[in-house]
């Protein structure tokens, strides 16, 4: 052990990395994985790997922390991916497609990365926290120029953004419909008691 990580508490970063159509994440993996190290603290580099790997190895953290992990004083989650509103894309292959392109998904981050986490008791009292990097919308930013990259947006949150407004369409043409049978029911109702 240098010497200068003897003056830092050990600490574990789990680096959840999704490269896919982002060109700079390996070197900001790189670049994290070089700054961690001079602090004592161990990395494990889950890049690219799909939403059932990392609810795997989530759930191996929770069952042997004690035997495994129990002389960190500290957790850091670092995730990078593509996001939309409060969720991040992850990638998995369809149950039927295993030799054609991971399928993307957006997940929730609480539930894949912070739940588990919570729940391993030994870490109660110990600082935890995460760090994440990625967009929440609809891709339309100016870039360091000033350049609006709206024609350049990415596809995927396009994808995301299609079908999150055909969904709150379906909630709603729902509701209305709810709303017309509790209408018709009632209204049957007094015309029977009239």
């Amino acid at each position: 052990m240098a010497e200068s990580e003897q003056k830092f508490l050990p600490g574990l970063a789990i680096i959840v990395n999704q490269s896919k159509d982002r060109a700079g994440s390996s070197p900001d993996v790189y670049k994290l994985i070089k700054t961690f190290e001079p602090f004592n603290i161990d990395v494990l580099n889950w890049s690219d790997w799909s939403e059932k790997q990392i609810r795997q190895e989530m759930k191996k953290l929770q069952l042997n922390w004690k035997e495994k992990y129990n002389q960190f004083e500290y957790v850091c989650i670092v995730h990078l991916s593509h996001g939309f509103e409060d969720e991040t894309v992850a990638y998995d292959k369809e149950e039927d497609e295993k030799d054609n392109e991971d399928v993307p998904k957006l997940i929730s981050i609480q539930k894949l990365l912070l739940n588990p986490l919570f729940k391993i008791k030994e870490l109660n009292g110990k600082l935890k926290w995460i760090i994440v990097q990625a967009c929440r919308g609809s891709g339309e930013y100016d870039d360091s120029e000033g350049q609006n990259t709206k024609n350049n947006s990415n596809n995927y949150l396009n994808y995301f953004y299609a079908n999150r407004q055909s969904e709150q369409q379906q909630q709603q043409q729902q509701q209305q419909q709810q709303q017309q049978e509790e209408q018709q029911e009632e209204q049957q109702l007094n015309n029977e008691t009239t």
